[in-house]
């Protein structure tokens, strides 16, 4: 569940997101937003240090007269400090560079802030008379304020990288200059200024944290926002296709009955049917559009009910081999018309479920009339049934055409059809299959095809089609009981 707006921001003051994914996407869009301001900040870090250190031998004629601390003083800058600067602005064109650069962020700055410590120290030991807390402060105070607002650095990080940087200065000032007495002022008032910096330092970086996780956690919100509108308006352009689709379906499948009624009503009304026997074939026909165009509203009612799940359920335990029994003698006659034959698993040993006795109907007479459909005149379309541990199966095979694999995956969807046509001219929706999964999954079953079909019997053809539904399996002694 997306946590709302408040949450994030409530999360972002305590400088962490409680969702890992979340925190994830932050340290992505921190480092790649601050990689081109790092890559600037560190160039121009390393060109003023350079000027400057130019600038101080140009301008500090009065510390010739200590060659070994002007040759310190520029070793430092130009080959430890500004190579440090250079090689951070070189890593940030590395590929896997995002990976270690709060390592080497906060590396960099602690070895930056020491050497410029190293100066101090030299200047100090060579001038006496110099204010050591303000050389300092001042030079490690400019390189953590460089890092604080220009380097994506997190605020833990950022704690090490103060504590190391202030704490090995100070405790190296005491270590190199503890034992002069000339420098104990210098090193009380270090003393006093360096945590007060770090303290600030530390205050800083938690408000910039927390800042930068606000304002990311406002972009988060407004992006997930325009993700779930994005799925909102890809369901609805897909529920407006679906239902353009299912008005054109309609519209075929109920054009061609209402034309047949319309034509026999007219001839009624005109008189023009004299005989007796005219007439009476006129009603029937009729009476035969008007059943078969009340079925087509039954299946679009029917497959509305089961997409909405307000199909009712009243499970009882049944005998699926009578089921299929029973199914086979209901498609009789439409097979006759056929010429096809359709048989039953008859002296089969029962087989138990627990399912709705109307929706089974549905499902079972769905999987025979499409296999009458599609077979041609003639075939063969045989049901059977097992069990396999704790789950039962009806199953009906046809020997017609077969199902492509590559369209089998659609076959149960709405509206989803293959390239397999009827064979006398049947209508064909296309939402039987996606009405008899819905049916089945109300009844805690499944249903599913298989085309070819294995395991055929001598005779049959190779292509074929067997589609299946299992159910939950009851124990023949529950059964029993419970119809007495």
């Amino acid at each position: 569940m997306n946590a709302s707006l408040e949450d994030l921001l409530r999360q972002a003051r305590w400088l962490r997101f409680s969702d890992t994914a979340t925190e994830a996407r932050y340290d992505e869009d921190r480092f790649v937003s601050g990689m081109v301001r790092e890559r600037v900040t560190m160039a121009a870090c390393a060109l003023t240090s350079a000027a400057f250190g130019l600038l101080e031998a140009h301008l500090s004629h009065g510390l010739y007269e200590f060659p070994g601390l002007m040759m310190t003083v520029h070793a430092v800058r130009f080959y430890a400090v500004i190579p440090l600067w250079v090689a951070l602005c070189l890593a940030t064109f590395w590929r896997g560079f995002p990976r270690w650069a709060g390592i080497a962020n906060a590396v960099v700055t602690v070895l930056s802030c020491w050497g410029h410590s190293i100066i101090a120290w030299e200047v100090l030991r060579a001038l006496p008379e110099r204010n050591l807390t303000n050389m300092l402060t001042g030079s490690t105070l400019l390189v953590l304020i460089v890092a604080l607002l220009m380097l994506p650095m997190r605020f833990r990080a950022l704690v090490g990288v103060v504590a190391l940087s202030l704490g090995g200065t100070l405790g190296f000032s005491h270590a190199m200059l503890g034992g002069e007495p000339v420098h104990a002022t210098n090193l009380a008032n270090a003393s006093f200024s360096l945590p007060l910096v770090a303290v600030l330092i530390l205050i800083g970086g938690w408000f910039r944290e927390a800042a930068d996780r606000r304002m990311f956690a406002q972009r988060e919100h407004a992006r997930r926002l325009a993700e779930e509108l994005a799925a909102a308006n890809a369901e609805l352009a897909r529920l407006n296709a679906e239902k353009n689709e299912f008005m054109a379906i309609a519209a075929h499948d109920l054009r061609a009955p209402l034309a047949t009624v319309r034509g026999f009503a007219e001839l009624l009304r005109d008189g023009r049917l004299g005989e007796e026997e005219k007439r009476v074939t006129a009603v029937h026909e009729i009476h035969a559009q008007a059943t078969r165009m009340l079925g087509l509203v039954t299946d679009y009612l029917g497959a509305h009910a089961a997409e909405s799940g307000t199909v009712p359920v009243r499970s009882e335990r049944i005998d699926l081999a009578a089921e299929a029994c029973a199914a086979c003698e209901r498609h009789e006659l439409t097979a006759a018309g056929k010429q096809q034959l359709i048989s039953g698993p008859n002296g089969a040993s029962p087989v138990w479920v627990c399912a709705d006795p109307g929706l089974l109907a549905q499902v079972t007479d769905n999987f025979i009339s499409n296999a009458l459909k599609f077979s041609p005149r003639g075939a063969s379309i045989r049901l059977e049934v097992g069990r396999r541990g704790d789950v039962a199966s009806l199953a009906v095979i046809d020997t017609g055409p077969g199902i492509p694999a590559d369209e089998q995956a659609g076959l149960f969807q709405k509206f989803g059809r293959t390239s397999a046509r009827p064979t006398d001219g049947e209508a064909s929706h296309g939402l039987g299959l996606a009405l008899a999964k819905r049916l089945a999954h109300a009844m805690g079953g499944q249903v599913g095809c298989e085309s070819p079909v294995t395991g055929r019997r001598p005779g049959e053809t190779e292509r074929g089609a067997r589609f299946w539904i299992e159910l939950p399996a009851v124990e023949q002694a529950t059964a029993n009981s419970t119809e007495e």
